[in-house]
């Protein structure tokens, strides 16, 4: 809301904040996809190595909360609606405020690349949970790069709701 009312007020418009543009979210939804299928192999490979250094020094790898809550709900449309929030609203939320808000502003501070590295530093803690630091600081850093190689919000946004729906998706099977 706050963002909506800052490009009311300066007269910006969404195309111009953030890369959307009319038509072209099928071309940017289908680059999402290569994207994270070209970052997934690297982030694959990291979370094993990592989860194995956190296991050689003792430390307990638990679900992160949201999942534990979401696999813990028995009502299906519960569990749809924690579903749906993970896959399509958090993405959104997320990726507007660090990816269309702060990559902007760390990028102008900092550089590119120290601005990428702190703002995926940044995605990563304020999940709060160290098993999943690594992957999400690698995954953070995608979708970074991802806004700043396409100039549109909507390829990480997707590239983020793929990677919820993916994980999502795994640990239900899994369940």
């Amino acid at each position: 809301l706050l963002v909506a009312l800052s490009l009311v007020r300066r007269r910006v418009s969404l195309a111009a904040a953030f890369g959307w543009r009319a038509g072209a979210a099928p071309r940017h939804a289908g680059l999402a996809l290569l994207l994270y299928l070209g970052a997934m192999p690297l982030v694959i490979f990291y979370t094993w190595v990592y989860r194995a250094l956190l296991l050689q020094f003792g430390y307990r790898q638990e679900m992160q909360d949201v999942l534990r809550i979401v696999l813990g709900e028995r009502t299906p449309a519960l569990r749809a609606y924690f579903a749906a929030v993970g896959i399509a609203l958090a993405p959104i939320s997320e990726e507007l405020l660090f990816r269309g808000i702060g990559l902007p502003l760390f990028v102008r501070r900092f550089g590119a690349w120290r601005g990428v590295a702190l703002l995926s530093l940044l995605f990563a803690a304020l999940h709060f949970h160290v098993p999943s630091f690594v992957p999400l600081l690698l995954i953070g850093a995608a979708f970074s790069l991802a806004y700043l190689y396409s100039g549109s919000i909507t390829v990480p946004i997707v590239m983020h709701a793929v990677f919820n729906a993916v994980n999502l998706g795994l640990m239900l099977l899994l369940e």
